[in-house]
């Protein structure tokens, strides 16, 4: 299979993160999917107001509490919010651009920051990614699942909650399957602003997506804010 690695960057006034701190992670990022031989596509250059859900959740309420480390303000939780929503519009545009390749591994840009707290959250590595990404392209017995990695099992999708079904920085997308997944995000997400009026996180409509569209092949496996995103992957050989 032929695999490639889908990331974006969009600069914004949060407080955890500097620019030029989220490009060194991005170095790891780029060498780890090098050395696993994927194809890195890295979109730099969009600029907010130009993403497909900026008019719909702009001028909104975040559906969940403002994180006050992160985000100096609402207006600031809602720009992050309209750029997750939009990583299956970026995967479209990869795809478009290099139709050869089969599945498209989403990661989001700053991903390397992830674990290294104890034993059981492995920090995430230039090796483990390349690991995982060998997998990857080595899932052949199952080419079309959709697999990904969550922390818990299915479950009740509520208004102002987390929820821990999908991860979200990591994704495995076949290509077969992206304008579908695309359409099936962007009614969710609509329809959940039509319904609560307030701008959700991307998981609960990722859990809603799994949940209301059975036609799409998703496969849950176990993962945390960690390398076991990538690390438990249960697919392929890494050899």
């Amino acid at each position: 299979m032929n695999t490639g690695v889908v990331t974006a960057f969009i600069p914004l006034p949060v407080k955890h993160l500097t620019s030029g701190q989220y490009h060194d992670l991005a170095v790891d990022l780029v060498a780890g999917a090098d050395d696993a031989g994927a194809k890195v596509m890295t979109f730099m250059d969009d600029k907010l107001g130009d993403l497909w859900a900026y008019n719909l959740c702009t001028g909104r309420q975040p559906d969940t509490p403002v994180p006050p480390d992160r985000y100096p303000s609402a207006e600031v939780n809602i720009m992050s919010h309209i750029v997750q929503h939009n990583r299956t519009a970026w995967a479209l545009r990869a795809a478009k651009s290099y139709p050869e390749i089969d599945r498209w591994v989403w990661l989001d840009y700053g991903v390397m920051k992830q674990g290294g707290w104890g034993q059981l959250h492995p920090k995430m590595t230039r090796e483990s990614l390349t690991r995982f990404l060998r997998k990857v392209a080595t899932t052949t017995e199952i080419p079309d699942i959709i697999p990904f990695p969550g922390i818990e099992g299915k479950g009740p999708v509520y208004q102002r909650c987390n929820n821990w079904r999908f991860c979200g920085s990591t994704h495995i997308w076949p290509a077969k399957h992206l304008p579908a997944i695309d359409k099936a995000y962007r009614r969710e997400l609509e329809a959940w602003i039509d319904l609560h009026g307030m701008v959700p996180l991307d998981l609960p409509i990722w859990a809603l997506v799994e949940k209301n569209n059975p036609e799409l092949p998703f496969r849950w496996y176990q993962g945390e804010y960690d390398a076991t995103q990538w690390d438990n992957y249960p697919y392929g050989s890494a050899e």
